[in-house]
């Protein structure tokens, strides 16, 4: 009998905050709070490849299973990690994470580059070298205010045409090829 299953190759990088980003992360407990996190990822069938974070946010890589979304892996880990901070944790404050959570799809040929990034993160923050799209937790949507604009996304800017806009801006939609994008 030929047994065959789904062909699936879904890696992501996820960065999640905690509530209002206050430091809660603190050094006691983040080891142990990182662990919890990659436990249940596992557990959901997940390959997590890299997790790290500051005493504010975490970012994880991981592949995804077929069977698993990416809102369920999230209500997993922060549900569990967060009951956990709060049994390990001396807070004055409730241990929580913010409500939302970033994700952003990463292609094999990146991945060393997105696992160096997380790994590396305490580094990053300290020399100011962070990369802001993957440090970001919400996105800013267009207000109606904002009528025939439209917001641009370059994922990643070295890429890009050199006429794109700068990530994250208003742009005016170019009519033909010959135009560029106009910044707001």
């Amino acid at each position: 009998m030929d047994y065959r299953r789904n062909k699936s190759e879904v890696y992501l990088h996820l960065v999640w905050a905690t509530s209002a980003r206050q430091p809660l992360l603190t050094p006691e407990i983040e080891h142990a709070v990182h662990r919890c996190i990659e436990h249940e990822a596992r557990k959901l069938g997940c390959d997590v490849l890299a997790i790290d974070g500051m005493p504010d946010h975490v970012h994880m890589a991981v592949k995804l299973p077929t069977k698993l979304s990416i809102a369920l892996l999230m209500k997993q880990a922060k549900g569990i990690s967060s009951a956990l901070a709060n049994d390990l944790g001396n807070h004055e404050v409730l241990f929580r994470w913010q409500e939302g959570y970033g994700v952003l799809s990463v292609s094999r040929s990146h991945l060393p580059k997105v696992i160096a990034y997380i790994e590396n993160q305490k580094r990053h923050h300290a020399a100011g070298k962070v990369w802001s799209e993957w440090e970001q937790t919400e996105e800013s949507l267009p207000s109606p205010n904002d009528a025939g604009k439209f917001f641009c996304w370059v994922s990643r800017p070295e890429d890009a045409r050199p006429k794109a806009p700068k990530p994250g801006t208003f742009c005016t939609r170019p009519r033909n090829k010959e135009e560029t994008f106009k910044e707001e």
